[in-house]
């Protein structure tokens, strides 16, 4: 089967917008993807920034690449990746739990390099999720996608399909979820019912091209 897994890191210079502001989306499946395989795309709503490419091939069992933010305000983390397994991730931030609640959270390690470096696929993946909290994550194989919602308690919750498309931006949207929305920001549902209709109303399978177009989308 043809393999097609994009990872797009889009940065929109929109005035205005919270500095943690996210879109995440993707789709899979012959029905949703012209030619089959998968999109995956992580836009960040803010003015731009350096950003860089780095290569791990020294952890854990799988060889991948990130895109991090090249700035010592963001320390070098990484914002998104894909590794030779075909696995692609990316993340969004709670911004609907206050910065003091989140600053007090312990997360094991980034997300990003311990998920790309030891799992193959979606599945393994979303079993590997333990010690992790507070965040959203994209997940994209070859044949499947999912969201995982992160609770502030370290509880994962994950929607998984392998022909359709899913979305995220900076809140919790599960009905499990939403008690943790501790405020709503304008941006993030803005930005959420924005990528929804660009999805419904776009007739698929989607492009390259399509993925492109909503990135790029100002409204």
């Amino acid at each position: 089967r043809k393999i097609i897994i994009v990872l797009i890191m889009f940065i929109a210079a929109t005035s205005g917008l919270p500095a943690d502001g996210c879109t995440l989306f993707a789709a899979t499946g012959e029905e949703y993807v012209k030619g089959g395989g998968t999109l995956i795309a992580k836009v960040r709503d803010w003015a731009p920034q350096c950003n860089d490419v780095k290569y791990f091939a020294h952890k854990g069992k799988y060889k991948f690449y990130t895109i991090i933010a090249d700035d010592d305000s963001f320390n070098m983390a990484p914002r998104g990746g894909v590794n030779e397994q075909g696995l692609a991730i990316v993340t969004a931030s709670a911004s609907s739990v206050p910065k003091k609640e989140l600053r007090q959270i312990n997360n094991k390690g980034n997300v990003i390099l311990d998920l790309l470096s030891e799992c193959g696929n979606v599945e393994e993946a979303i079993g590997h999720i333990r010690g992790y909290r507070g965040q959203y994550l994209l997940l994209a194989d070859r044949n499947e996608i999912a969201i995982v919602e992160i609770s502030p308690k370290g509880i994962p919750m994950a929607k998984c399909t392998a022909n359709g498309n899913l979305y995220h931006t900076n809140h919790y949207i599960f009905n499990e979820c939403r008690q943790y929305n501790r405020k709503l920001g304008e941006s993030s549902l803005a930005r959420y019912d924005r990528i929804g209709d660009l999805l419904r109303q776009t007739q698929h399978p989607y492009t390259i091209e399509d993925f492109i177009r909503f990135s790029e989308d100002r409204s």
